[in-house]
């Protein structure tokens, strides 16, 4: 099962893990789809670039998109790490169709991005999962008064 989640992924943290281990430890119940043995399961991070996060957060991120790459690859619960979309195309998600997921997770504290999915998903018209069926997930929060890269920057 390919799984997808998008983020920033600044100073890898221990909230960012239980995050990558809980969409990996999803497990697909429906029984109008095929079960998919979960050690097969690739997990896409689309990672925000550098300049995204400056956009949308209003500060830059502590670590380079190289960087912050590079710590998730070495996690060992993360596939790939592909870029996101630039700066201006918010809600078009475009890597999303590249990567063909048959699931989307999402941060408990992304409510924008579940809200423009949504909306998106709204006027999807079957290029993502032949049938429109694309099941997504919120993840839930781990100690987030303490791991929240906001938190932890200060």
């Amino acid at each position: 099962m390919r799984k997808l989640i998008f983020g920033s992924f600044d100073c890898l943290h221990l909230g960012h893990l239980a995050l990558l281990n809980e969409i990996r430890a999803w497990v697909n119940t429906d029984p109008m789809t095929t079960p998919i043995n979960s050690d097969q399961d690739e997990l896409t991070v689309i990672l925000a670039r550098d300049e995204v996060i400056l956009g949308l957060k209003g500060v830059e991120p502590t670590e380079r998109w190289i960087q912050r790459a590079d710590a998730l690859l070495a996690t060992g619960l993360v596939t790939e790490v592909w870029p996101s979309d630039p700066l201006g195309s918010h809600g078009k998600f475009l890597a999303t169709k590249k990567a063909n997921p048959d699931l989307i997770g999402f941060g408990y504290d992304q409510k924008e991005l579940q809200q423009a999915w949504l909306e998106f998903k709204l006027t999807l018209e079957s290029t993502l999962a032949g049938d429109n069926y694309l099941p997504t997930m919120v993840c839930s929060p781990y100690r987030e008064r303490i791991y929240k890269s906001s938190l932890l920057r200060h």
